[in-house]
């Protein structure tokens, strides 16, 4: 098992669209690269790959930074602010560590104590395993796909000590406790 899919913050909405691959999903001019040349990403979900394509001119630290951050939030910004700019619906992120990195984070919060999710107007970044991948990009699946992005939820505020969320399980025996 393990973490196959992250999925950001969102307000409740409905996110509908044609899935397009555009490869590493980067435009760099100076190296004469474009992924996304001859390719339309507007009001599309755009499944991009993680880390850099082959080659010694991607191991400049300028590329790495922008690229392949060590900073796990940070790794994919470059290229959604890109793919904001191109119009894309939603961009997913291919990550060949996702089970690695999201245990890395463990020290990090998962719910913000603000009644609401940040607004933004970026596309929203859905992050998946390498395994999870491969399922998607195998056998020509992708060949006319629609991705559906479905988020939903309710805040109510409670009175509580030392209690950061109560999460009802299906078993009898222990739904009644808290975390």
């Amino acid at each position: 098992h393990g973490v196959s899919c992250l999925l950001p913050e969102l307000e409740p909405q409905v996110i509908a669209a044609p899935v397009v691959f555009a490869g590493y999903g980067i435009r760099e001019t100076s190296l004469g690269h474009d992924d996304f040349r001859d390719l339309d990403v507007k009001g599309k979900v755009v499944l991009v790959q993680g880390g850099l394509p082959p080659g010694a001119q991607w191991q400049h630290p300028e590329f790495v930074a922008k690229y392949t951050s060590a900073k796990f939030q940070d790794r994919f910004a470059a290229r959604v602010e890109l793919l904001d700019q191109l119009g894309a619906k939603a961009v997913i992120g291919l990550d060949d560590d996702l089970e690695a990195q999201v245990a890395t984070l463990k020290n990090e919060p998962f719910f913000r104590p603000e009644a609401s999710v940040p607004s933004t107007d970026e596309p929203p970044l859905i992050r998946v395993s390498s395994a999870l991948a491969k399922n998607l990009l195998t056998d020509g699946k992708l060949a006319g796909a629609v991705a559906t992005l479905r988020t939903s939820g309710k805040v109510s505020n409670s009175g509580s000590r030392n209690v950061l969320a109560v999460l009802r399980g299906a078993d009898p025996k222990v739904n009644h406790e808290a975390i």
